[in-house]
């Protein structure tokens, strides 16, 4: 009941200022008061936006709404979306069974691979969890040279994330891309890789 007062009071407020106007405007110019007009103008105007904030808008989302409830569609999540939403709500095993779901779906595919990998280790602290995801897709599937290459050198990352970082297992997988993969952008990569592998290692050493 106060709503509808609201509403029709402000329609009428705005009827008035406009009216208000209307005969300001029709009065020889010498009678016109201009200031008056103005802050009418700026109240009807305030009026109106408050209006359309409050009533309109509203209003036109229920009836959109409604609308698509009613024609009786209903929308899909896409699998990236329930993932996405089990991620933000800290729901990360339920999201990790949606991503084996999809590499399942389409088993060359490294991104959900790499994916349940990450959440493995980023939110469970699972970093045993995420080599061993690495490791059997690996193992368990043909890939492209370009998914493989991606894959042994997050491994590679995997392995120096432990500590101690296990220097020898990082530079192997690396070592790995060089040798099945030489001459490819990919293989420039582990070459790069490797050196600041060695580096680490060598910097180990001497603080041991």
């Amino acid at each position: 009941m106060e709503h509808r007062f609201f509403r029709w009071g402000s329609l009428a407020l705005i009827a008035a200022m406009m009216g208000f106007v209307m005969v300001e405007k029709a009065k020889p110019e010498a009678e016109q008061n201009g200031l008056t007009m103005m802050l009418a103008f700026i109240v009807a105007g305030v009026v109106a936006a408050v209006l359309f904030v409050t009533w309109v808008l509203p209003t036109l989302g229920d009836k959109m709404t409604e609308a698509l409830v009613s024609s009786g569609e209903k929308v899909e999540d896409t699998p990236g979306a329930v993932v996405a939403r089990h991620i933000a709500h800290g729901e990360y095993e339920e999201a990790i069974g949606e991503l084996q779901k999809q590499s399942l779906a389409d088993p060359h595919n490294p991104r959900p691979v790499l994916e349940i990998a990450r959440l493995h280790h980023e939110k469970l602290e699972d970093l045993p969890g995420a080599v061993q995801t690495v490791r059997t897709a690996l193992v368990s599937r043909e890939w492209l040279p370009v998914h493989e290459s991606s894959l042994r050198l997050r491994l590679a990352d995997f392995l120096m994330a432990g500590t101690p970082p296990d220097f020898e297992g990082a530079k192997g997988e690396v070592q790995s891309v060089l040798d099945r993969f030489p001459g490819t952008p990919q293989a420039m990569e582990a070459s790069t890789r490797l050196r600041a592998i060695q580096e680490k290692q060598f910097l180990a050493s001497r603080a041991g």
